[in-house]
């Protein structure tokens, strides 16, 4: 319940941004502009929300207490977040003005992106330690102070300001959560002292990059999926990045539900029972049933929303700004996603059976080769199906990274070692 009340406002944000904005030239340079923020986020955040949760575990089993590594890991994330920002915007906005002069705007608005990136590296973080707490409840709820804030400003400023008013959104909406995770972890660790620590030596850092490098560098080679997509969408006709921007966000509205739910409760579960016994043959069965579970959960509801995307796109995008003929191409991109989300879903399950063992480095190996695949695919898919051509490359790249990380989950049950509290990932 608490997963669908965080989830439940980003339905809206892709149809009411449609319905304002449109699919236009403008927006497509934002919606460029928010697809690198998210390749920042998605590689902080993404990595560090589940890497630390075995970390805060083993802390609160050895009778340490979570604040002592968590003060001082957000402090050195905050910095490092804001310096991945800035090097990025720079970097970005030189290849901009050199590859796609005409979004030449994106730069400027990547640099107004900077403090939502932080903001949501240090989420992240917070809800990675509530995580470890057993506290679900506040983690998966706050991503509606995100969504909430979005759809307000979009509303409210969006008359005035126009398709600005999403970062706007973005930005306080991850202030206001990042403001309710911190309250929440004081009631756990009432003696936590944000800012207090500096760049003071901490201890159990380093075991903790150490174990999430490997993971950091995975998710970041897997964010830039989003961005070659939107990079290749670049060179079709206005409004093609902003049309897979919406279709992007409505397949991500059934994984998010999943991501904030079921896959944060079982890391969570796992860490704590190899914490306890050590090896991983009885989570490796969990994580093949959850898996195939989680696919057949999601197969009948992505059918019937496949079978009638006409209907659901046109209910949701045939009013207000968004151009009639491209309601159709809308719907493929959407119908092709759907038949991803079984396998991202069951993918998901493995990743985190990985993380609970602290073996990002096959993590990196299988996004590497994802991100190989996809971008051998992207060209020709696109070339053959237009835009639903590059969900296809999604797909496809999604169900080879599954197939990896079935394989090794397999071969790493088989062996006898066992995952002893304070080993490092191999």
């Amino acid at each position: 319940m608490a997963s669908v009340l965080g989830q439940a406002p980003s339905v809206l944000v892709a149809p009411l941004a449609a319905y304002l904005f449109g699919a236009t030239a403008s927006t497509d340079v934002v919606f460029l502009a928010l697809a690198v923020a998210n390749l920042l986020t998605t590689t902080v955040s993404g990595a560090t929300q589940f890497a630390v949760v075995p970390f805060l575990v083993e802390s609160r089993v050895r009778g340490g207490t979570a604040a002592d590594f968590l003060v001082p890991l957000t402090d050195r994330l905050a910095l490092a977040s804001a310096v991945l920002a800035v090097i990025v915007s720079v970097a970005a906005g030189l290849y901009i003005s050199y590859a796609v002069p005409e979004y030449v705007h994106a730069a400027a608005y990547l640099w107004w992106l900077c403090p939502f990136v932080v903001l949501a590296s240090v989420a992240s973080l917070f809800v990675g330690a509530l995580n470890a707490h057993r506290d679900y409840w506040i983690a998966a709820v706050s991503p509606a102070f995100r969504w909430s804030a979005v759809i307000a400003c979009m509303l409210l400023f969006g008359p005035t300001i126009g398709i600005v008013s999403l970062i706007v959104g973005y930005t306080s909406g991850e202030a206001a959560r990042v403001w309710s995770l911190a309250r929440q972890i004081a009631v756990h660790e009432p003696d936590v002292r944000w800012l207090s620590h500096g760049l003071k030596p901490a201890p159990g850092l380093l075991p903790f990059v150490r174990s999430a490098a490997a993971q950091i560098l995975g998710s970041g080679v897997l964010a830039l999926a989003p961005v070659l997509d939107r990079r290749l969408a670049a060179t079709l006709p206005a409004g093609s990045i902003s049309i897979l921007e919406y279709a992007d966000r409505l397949w991500q509205v059934p994984v998010g539900f999943a991501m904030s739910g079921v896959l944060v409760v079982i890391l969570s579960k796992w860490s704590h029972d190899l914490a306890a016994d050590g090896h991983p043959r009885h989570m490796t069965r969990q994580t093949r049933r959850t898996a195939v579970r989680l696919a057949l959960f999601a197969v009948v509801p992505c059918f019937i929303a496949l079978t009638q995307r006409r209907l659901l796109i046109d209910l949701l995008f045939a009013h207000g700004s968004f151009p009639r003929d491209s309601l159709p191409i809308l719907a493929n991109t959407f119908g092709v996603y759907l038949t991803v989300v079984p396998v991202y879903l069951a993918g998901m399950a493995y990743s985190r059976a990985f993380l609970a063992l602290r073996r990002s480095d096959w993590l990196l190996v299988v996004a590497l080769a994802e991100i190989a695949l996809k971008v051998a695919l992207n060209g020709p898919m696109l070339r053959a199906f237009g835009l639903p051509g590059l969900a296809g490359a999604t797909g496809l790249m999604y169900g080879a990274g599954l197939a990896l990380l079935a394989a090794g989950l397999h071969r790493q049950a088989a062996r006898p070692a066992r995952v002893k509290p304070g080993s490092m990932s191999r």
